[in-house]
């Protein structure tokens, strides 16, 4: 059996390795009036967690329109007061330290370091 990649070791944000897959065609129409049209599934699999987010799409260009949506490449927010953070640091599978942020230091750009 292979070695595990990199990603699938180290704690990364949900859905920053994605895997994209389309299914179909098949057809489909949206309410009884309206005709059949052609149809696709788009399959994203995270690669870090294997979350799965499915999609119905009307061509297979719908992909590039499908990953500039704001949920998927939403700007990280700066740390607040009583955030609830993880501290990264070597722990057992699925057993993280938290804490709470009681003090923040932000650059003259606003950003939080």
């Amino acid at each position: 059996m292979g070695n595990l990649p990199q990603f699938r070791l180290i704690q990364l944000k949900p859905f920053s390795k994605v895997g994209v897959d389309f299914s179909g065609p098949f057809e489909a129409k949206a309410d009884i009036k309206i005709k059949i049209t052609k149809t696709y599934i788009c399959i994203f699999v995270c690669l870090v967690t294997t979350v799965v987010h499915i999609e119905l799409v009307s061509n297979l260009s719908t992909l590039f329109s499908s990953l500039e949506r704001p949920k998927w490449n939403r700007p990280d927010k700066n740390l607040q007061l009583d955030d609830l953070v993880i501290i990264k640091e070597p722990t057992p599978p699925l057993k993280w330290s938290t804490s709470r942020v009681i003090e923040v230091h932000s650059e003259d750009d606003g950003i939080v370091d």
